[in-house]
């Protein structure tokens, strides 16, 4: 519970959201964009795959980048309920 509780934090929300605004191409944009060292935020996301709120796919030259397992749509509004 430790674990998911730290995945629903603040932070992690705003990551959450600014991985939907931006759609990163990479782990290294994110981190740019985000301002979090790249293995943090690879943790963090690592984390957030094992909950099914993010994928990590491979990309061009297989960097990895993370994507949402449903649409923006679907998961936006609950997502701004629930954790409000």
């Amino acid at each position: 519970m430790e674990t998911f509780a730290k995945v629903l934090s603040d932070r992690s929300r705003a990551l959450l959201a600014l991985i939907a605004e931006t759609q990163p191409d990479s782990l290294a944009e994110l981190a740019e964009l985000s301002g979090r060292a790249k293995s943090n935020l690879f943790r963090t996301l690592k984390t957030m795959e094992r909950y099914g709120l993010v994928h990590l796919r491979k990309g061009r030259a297989a960097r990895l980048f993370p994507v949402f397992p449903i649409p923006e749509s679907l998961w936006l509004f609950p997502l701004v309920l629930v954790f409000d």
